[in-house]
């Protein structure tokens, strides 16, 4: 779980900059700049300078974080920046403290409706994030510690039906991961270890609570029969993990019980013999796959 905010721009922007002084004035984006961070740059400017026009085309996301913002003197840039795309896009509210951001930082719809809030800490995401729906529900929400996500990570519906919950340890998932349907039922399980890797049991859900899919991993590798379900209970496929994904044993059937296919796969693509019968239990060809090519016997 790693969720990423993306967002299209048009190049027509209007900022109106609120400066330490108390004073407000119109200021041409050309009159600000901005570059990125790196780990040795936080107590020095870079030579590389990016006009801000330019950044908000093509790297407009994630609040902005990981910036340096400062005047064409060199001069870092204190104060509180409000940014609006005037063909109707969102409209965002932020402050900056020598150069970086800090405080909390809004972001609003085009009808001025808050749709994402967060608090910034010397550029980095620190405290809770939260995003929601048109509606005003409740999208997603997530704590922040130095720009990585830690806690818990939880998702909506719409409706504000709980969507999933998943646990981070300084941006890396771990431990349980829970969706669910909109009707409450849940729709998915899995665990993950130390290294956020899958691990343990996997089992997916209809909406009515029924069996949908069952498996296990090993530190990320599936390992052992998976089954997937049909509805009514009955057993729609089973493949048989033997080195991770790259080889598996493939068995298919009808919702009557009765075997459709069967074969292996190398790496997500059907080799060897494969057979494939009719819902009576007949044979109806069988035969070889050469690069991905079905060759009849």
């Amino acid at each position: 779980m790693n969720p990423i905010f993306k967002y299209s721009l048009l190049l027509s922007l209007v900022f109106t900059i609120q400066l330490t002084t108390g004073c407000v004035q119109k200021v041409d984006i050309s009159e600000i700049e901005i570059t990125n961070i790196t780990e040795d740059y936080r107590d020095s400017l870079s030579n590389e300078i990016t006009p801000i026009g330019d950044l908000f085309i093509t790297e407009i996301l994630n609040y902005f974080d990981d910036r340096i913002y400062f005047l064409k003197d060199g001069k870092l840039f204190s104060g509180e920046i409000n940014q609006t795309l005037i063909d109707g896009f969102n409209v965002r509210s932020f402050r900056v403290k020598n150069g970086l951001l800090n405080g909390i930082s809004k972001e609003f719809d085009s009808k001025k409706t808050l749709i994402g809030h967060g608090t910034f800490k010397n550029g980095y995401r620190n405290g809770l994030f939260e995003f929601y729906h048109s509606n005003g529900q409740l999208s997603h929400k997530s704590l922040f510690v130095d720009n990585k996500i830690h806690n818990k990570y939880e998702e909506f519906y719409e409706s504000g039906q709980l969507k999933s919950i998943s646990q981070f340890n300084h941006g890396k998932i771990i431990g349980q991961y829970l969706e669910f349907h909109e009707n409450g039922i849940l729709k998915s399980s899995i665990t993950h270890n130390e290294d956020g890797e899958f691990d343990g049991l996997i089992l997916g859900y209809y909406e009515n609570g029924e069996i949908k899919v069952e498996g296990k991993f090993d530190n990320g590798k599936p390992i052992g029969d998976w089954f997937d379900y049909f509805l009514n209970g009955e057993v729609k496929s089973i493949e048989t993990f033997q080195d991770g994904f790259s080889k598996s044993i493939f068995k298919e059937f009808y919702e009557n019980g009765q075997l459709m296919s069967t074969g292996k796969f190398r790496n997500g693509e059907k080799v060897g013999q494969w057979e494939y019968y009719h819902e009576t239990g007949q044979l109806d060809r069988k035969g070889r796959y050469d690069n991905g090519v079905f060759i009849p016997d």
